[in-house]
């Protein structure tokens, strides 16, 4: 899960910014409705910070879609803490003197990332 999505994103970031055709889901979406971890949400939104705040066709945001689909187990942080992690993330990954894109094949940062959660 969580690597390949580095990799992918790593490779053609800009798919974290399309919607889906049916619900009008963008991957956050997606990720909130499968139950993805926080750390994958961390980094679609270092990529996507828009999608956060987007409304599927119904209406839902990301935490929304999370949450009524896994009202018991969604851990996300709320969503201006998760926009900040992923600017954090960012900023660390430039810090490094790397572009963004690149930065996000480093292990080592998403790693101390993940666990940080």
């Amino acid at each position: 899960g969580f690597d390949m999505l580095r990799l992918m994103l790593s490779i053609a970031p800009s798919e974290a910014g399309i919607r889906s055709v049916g619900h009008g889901f963008f991957p956050l979406h997606e990720a909130a409705w499968g139950g993805a971890s926080p750390a994958v949400a961390v980094l679609l939104c270092a990529v996507c910070p828009d999608a956060v705040s987007a409304r599927d066709r119904g209406g839902q945001t990301p935490h929304q879609v999370g949450e009524y689909y896994h009202p018991r187990k969604f851990q996300w942080p709320a969503p201006e803490h998760l926009l900040q992690c992923g600017a954090e993330l960012r900023a660390t990954l430039e810090q490094h003197h790397c572009s963004f894109l690149r930065g996000l094949a480093l292990e080592s940062d998403l790693a101390d990332l993940a666990a940080s959660m």
